[in-house]
């Protein structure tokens, strides 16, 4: 398999280490120690902006730019080890990690439609139901401009890993079902540290990776993903006020949810609800059908 996409793609070289899968594994080790090299650093600065000693910051409560220089800092070391990795390792033109031009712009805008219609669906229907109460509206513009850089980059560092790479890798040693199953594993996995995680958010975070990675199968661009990651994340905290992966981000809305925590998602945000999971598995249907279709047609 790996020979074949060789050929099919010019822009492929024959790569230092002949496995996708090792290649992939490699780097998710690489990424661990240069998630640790650079975040000492980047708690540092953090602590210099926020104006608190390191050893007692909690950076997710500083306010959205602290988080920004946080965030900044390990962002360019993860950027670097996946621009190292492509060049020297895969021997690539970075172009391949999905940054082609095919699909761009309908990508960047079902992306960010997705996103939206995900999240505000969950809220109306939480809203509507009585489980989910406003207690407030907050319309802090420079809040939510920071925010939307904030999300921009966490969108980049984990989808240039995930699906850039990671999940590009397994689809040269596995099958496209395979490589998505075990690419979206590991991407919950990385979650695994977050506050209040537990069976339920785990399982949306894996169904989130299959969400993310689903298009890029059919269209080997990473266009997609990216919107789609930054609006899931914008949506859902700084705007409609839930908890992002377990983490208080703050929100132009000010809510709260009571009752069953299955439907709720409770502490750790709308991704720890069981609704959650249904409108991720409805979604991941309609995508698979409507790009197979697609595909067929162009076969």
């Amino acid at each position: 398999m790996e020979g074949q996409i060789e050929r099919q793609n010019p822009h492929l070289k024959s790569p230092a280490i002949k496995r996708g899968w090792m290649r992939s594994l490699i780097y998710l080790i690489s990424l661990f120690f240069v998630l640790i090299i650079f975040g000492l650093p980047a708690l540092i600065v953090a602590s210099v902006v926020s104006g608190k000693p390191a050893a007692t910051l909690n950076i997710y409560e500083e306010g959205v730019y602290v988080l920004i220089a946080f965030q900044a800092i390990v962002l360019t070391g993860v950027t670097g080890l996946t621009v190292m990795f492509a060049r020297h390792i895969d021997r690539r033109d970075l172009i391949t990690l999905g940054f082609g031009k095919f699909r761009r712009n309908k990508d960047l805008l079902l992306g960010l439609a997705l996103g939206f219609a995900v999240i505000s669906l969950g809220f109306a229907i939480l809203y509507i139901s009585g489980k989910l109460e406003i207690r407030h509206i907050d319309p802090d513009f420079s809040f939510l401009a920071g925010s939307v850089v904030l999300c921009v980059l966490i969108s980049w560092m984990e989808e240039i890993s995930f699906r850039g790479y990671i999940l590009n890798n397994f689809l040269e040693s596995f099958s496209p079902l395979a490589g998505l199953l075990v690419s979206s594993l590991l991407f919950a996995g990385f979650h695994m540290f977050n506050p209040g995680m537990s069976f339920v958010p785990f399982l949306n975070l894996f169904l989130a990776g299959i969400l993310l990675g689903i298009v890029f199968i059919y269209t080997r661009t990473i266009w997609y993903a990216l919107s789609l990651h930054f609006s899931w994340n914008f949506f859902q905290g700084p705007v409609f006020g839930f908890r992002v992966s377990g983490i208080d981000m703050g929100g132009l809305i000010r809510q709260e949810v009571k009752g069953d925590e299955l439907i709720t998602g409770g502490g750790f945000g709308f991704e720890g609800s069981i609704l959650c999971s249904l409108i991720i598995i409805l979604c991941i249907f309609a995508l698979n059908r409507y790009f197979s279709r697609m595909s067929n047609r162009s076969a």
